[in-house]
């Protein structure tokens, strides 16, 4: 993660302090702040349609 806005070290803190059981931290190695989608975007899509799938599950 090459993020310049927030650190890689503030991020990782950050989560690991959150108190929710669905937090997800993805880092993108050579992904600038909010970049993730255009450098990875299949990794970046996948995590997301995880996440709404663990807090929205449609059966």
């Amino acid at each position: 993660m090459d993020d310049t806005i927030v650190s890689p070290t503030c991020a990782r803190t950050l989560y690991e302090a959150c108190a929710s059981n669905d937090a997800t931290l993805l880092e993108v190695p050579g992904a600038i702040h909010t970049a993730e989608f255009a450098v990875a975007p299949d990794l970046y899509w996948n995590a997301v349609d995880s996440f709404i799938d663990r807090l929205f599950p449609l059966h």
